[in-house]
């Protein structure tokens, strides 16, 4: 029986251009074997900045379109500019109180419409996965264009695309709380208003998985490549007195990141153990990378930090990405 290819692809903000490049890489190693992305992966998932990769792919595009969508909307998306509390307070916490503090600290109607530039109206043309939040109930949402119709689950709200533009199901995907104001979307009788999908599951690797698994496919025959947005050196690296971790404060515990860093990646190390787990050896593969001498923030759009991540992804770290591709690839390709 034909194998189901499956690509997930993390949330992290500005970090996703680290993905937008491994996708190139993955591009460049499936050329060996004439195929591509598109070609190779039957269904994608993505939370976040990776529900926008995961819905452009689907429609068609090719890796190095999403790349340069990617490079256009980045700065539109997260100003630099965008670090000083607005309005009739300017004048008495202007640099010295950030956005997010007394309002949203990005426009949501900027990136709005970078979303609608980059992935429009059009369908996707294979099976698409998208999550997100709805604080209203406290529940999971699940975009899909394999959904009939919107059902309202015991543990989550399944959507079907037929009922929300596409570009508007990654906006929802993408609000982070305190950076962008919630998405607001109406089906029927029912009011959702839409955070980030990474409080849903920032890893969204099981949703395909369990489709597919409860659609009859054997789960040998079920293929998953999970990308992730790349992480901190850890506590005991980074700081060589760890012990004074025990006395951090709220105010430490964010500013150094480690509260999101966990955040973004516990949850979906979990999943990734749990999946390798029930998939043969051969069927799964997780990259990512750390950033070791880099200090990389989720939200930093900077030309300088968005330099880093391609010297990162593109030098430094493309051989031993590049050679995780190849040895996964050998076992799918005659």
């Amino acid at each position: 029986m034909a194998k189901t290819h499956i690509l997930v692809l993390y949330g992290g903000g500005v970090r996703g251009l680290g993905t937008a490049y491994i996708l190139n890489i993955l591009e460049e190693e499936l050329k060996k074997h004439s195929s591509s992305v598109n070609e190779f992966y039957d269904c994608y998932a993505g939370t976040s900045c990776g529900a926008g990769f995961a819905m452009a792919l689907s429609q068609g595009d090719n890796t190095k379109e999403v790349l340069k969508s990617f490079l256009k909307g980045i700065p539109k998306i997260f100003p630099e500019g965008a670090n000083v509390a607005p309005g009739l307070f300017k004048s008495l916490l202007t640099k010295r109180l950030p956005l997010g503090i007394l309002s949203p600290r990005y426009k949501s109607m900027v990136a709005d419409n970078v979303f609608q530039e980059i992935v429009g109206d059009k369908e996707p043309k294979k099976p698409l996965f998208i999550t997100s939040y709805d604080v209203l109930e406290g529940k999971p949402i699940i975009f899909s264009n394999m959904y009939e119709k919107f059902k309202v689950k015991n543990h989550h709200y399944e959507v079907s695309l037929k009922n929300i533009d596409p570009w508007k199901a990654v906006a929802c995907s993408s609000s982070v709380p305190m950076l962008f104001s919630p998405q607001k979307i109406t089906v029927g009788k029912h009011n959702l208003v839409c955070i980030d999908g990474a409080f849903a599951s920032n890893n969204a690797a099981f949703i395909p998985f369990a489709h597919y698994a409860s659609k009859g496919v054997d789960i040998k025959d079920i293929v998953l490549t999970v990308i992730g947005i790349g992480k901190k050196s850890s506590i005991r690296a980074r700081f060589p007195k760890w012990q004074s971790v025990f006395e951090w404060s709220a105010y430490k515990w964010f500013k150094e990141g480690p509260v999101m860093e966990f955040f973004l990646a516990g949850p979906g190390d979990v999943t990734n153990a749990s999946l390798s787990e029930i998939l043969p050896k051969e069927n799964f593969l997780f990259i990512n990378y750390s950033f070791e001498k880099y200090e990389i923030g989720l939200f930093d759009a900077k030309p300088q930090k968005l330099q880093q991540i391609r010297t990162l992804v593109e030098k430094e770290k493309k051989q031993e990405i590049a050679e995780k591709f190849s040895q996964f690839l050998k076992n799918h390709f005659p």
